[in-house]
């Protein structure tokens, strides 16, 4: 399509240096028209030739026309509409790219194309700049001095600039407008929708809204074909549309899709190899549908076992978004909005090695942060209360991304244990592999 922006222009020749970031032209300013290798191309007005030649490199045009149209100045008295040139007529060309070799034979500057006169066929990959056989039809009002090479794709930010000098070539074509596919919906269309139809804890990052359409790999691509590096999403921790996590999800689905109140050879499988990559003796799991309800329910088991509610969490957790998360979160009960945390909760230190109030990275550290849960266990005690539960990722989120200092989870745990309370590690954010040397992240701590 016209105005279209198109990640297959991988090619070194579409990338563009600037003064911040290296760019690429993604955006189509012609129009493809698709047909088999050796279709003949007629001409759509008269005109005569203005440059051809074979643009060679890969993904390039290969074979190349380019024909000059001139439309005479209206008769004496009428104003010239649109003229660009001295005399008043309106003066403009059309360009024609993945041709066969064979239709530059016997063209010259100048030569004479009549409306409706086959002048060129359709070329082959990899003649054609190794495309699938198809028409590149542009319509351009200047050359700006060039000639077969005259970009038939632009940067984002020169979308405007181009545009003018190329309109859409549907004023010739004329394809109907039920043979295209709906246009996507603009971004502040989008943005109006969602601040009515979606409630406001879904924020939306960045002063400048991102209109992501697609991803692969590390990338995230947004409606004008600008890539991003996703160093945010904690989610596609294989890269985004792995095609080996595509193949699996499609091929169940297509068989079976359904809850566990049936007995089904992938349920079991499943939970036989997730149970295979715990420690000993954890041995047991409970599926559930997001990192809140897992959270949740680690809490109740923990409450339920012990017989207790107290519970020690890190300052500035995030553990979800439900009620009784919230209420162990102090990213969100000391955040905008919160009421700070309730009775039962008893906020530790952050063992931030680096900002916080011990520094380094090794068990010394660990182990002066992990006195500070004991502390607050014997506070606790001395109140006549005992801890149900610890919590903490086993790398800090919301705190900044922080590694805990060696040994600080090992002693922490003891505490804890030593108490009589369980202790939960949230690996929402960093299991399952994330960390890369241990399938779960409280495996870093030994």
């Amino acid at each position: 399509r016209y105005n279209e922006a198109r990640l297959l222009y991988s090619d070194p020749l579409f990338a563009q240096p600037s003064n911040e970031l290296p760019t690429r032209r993604t955006v189509h300013i012609a129009m493809d028209l698709f047909q088999p290798a050796g279709a003949p191309i007629f001409a759509p007005l008269d005109g005569a030739v203005h440059s051809y030649g074979n643009n060679a490199s890969y993904q390039d045009y290969g074979p190349t026309i380019i024909l000059q149209h001139v439309i005479p100045r209206r008769e004496a008295g009428e104003p010239a509409i649109m003229a660009n040139d001295a005399s008043g007529d309106l003066v403009f060309y059309t360009l024609y790219g993945h041709l066969s070799l064979e239709a530059l034979e016997g063209l010259y500057p100048g030569k004479i194309i009549q409306t409706g006169e086959q002048f060129a066929t359709m070329g082959d990959f990899p003649v054609n700049g190794d495309w699938p056989p198809h028409l590149h039809f542009q319509i351009i009002t200047d050359m700006l001095g060039m000639s077969c090479g005259f970009p038939g794709v632009a940067t984002p930010s020169e979308r405007a600039v181009w545009l003018s000098l190329c309109p859409d070539p549907n004023l010739i074509l004329q394809i109907p407008d039920r043979l295209f596919p709906q246009a996507q919906r603009a971004k502040q269309e989008l943005l109006a929708s969602r601040k009515e139809r979606l409630g406001p804890n879904l924020s939306i990052s960045y002063s400048e809204p991102l209109h992501i359409v697609r991803a692969r790999k590390q990338f995230l691509y947004d409606i004008a074909g600008y890539r991003y590096l996703d160093v945010v999403n904690n989610v596609c921790h294989v890269g985004h549309c792995h095609p080996h996590v595509v193949r699996a999800a499609q091929r169940q689905m297509a068989v079976l899709n359904t809850n566990t109140r049936y007995v089904y050879d992938q349920l079991t499988d499943y939970a036989e190899r997730l149970a295979a990559t715990l420690p000993d003796p954890l041995s047991v799991c409970f599926f559930v549908n997001s990192g809140s309800e897992a959270n949740d329910l680690a809490l109740r088991l923990a409450r339920a076992y012990t017989g207790r509610r107290d519970t020690i969490c890190l300052d500035v957790a995030y553990h979800g978004n439900l009620t009784s998360l919230i209420d162990i979160s102090p990213y969100k009960f000391d955040g905008p909005g919160g009421k700070g945390a309730p009775p039962t909760t008893h906020v530790a230190l952050m063992p931030d090695p680096y900002r916080g109030k011990y520094t380094g990275t090794g068990r010394e550290t660990g182990v002066a942060y992990a006195n500070h849960v004991q502390q607050l266990i014997t506070t606790l005690q001395g109140q006549g209360t005992e801890v149900a539960a610890f919590i903490a990722e086993s790398v800090l989120g919301c705190g900044g991304q922080i590694v805990l200092p060696d040994g600080y989870l090992a002693a922490a745990y003891d505490h804890v244990h030593a108490a009589g309370g369980l202790c939960i590690a949230d690996e929402v954010q960093v299991g399952f592999g994330r960390v890369g040397s241990h399938f779960w992240g409280f495996a870093t701590q030994g």
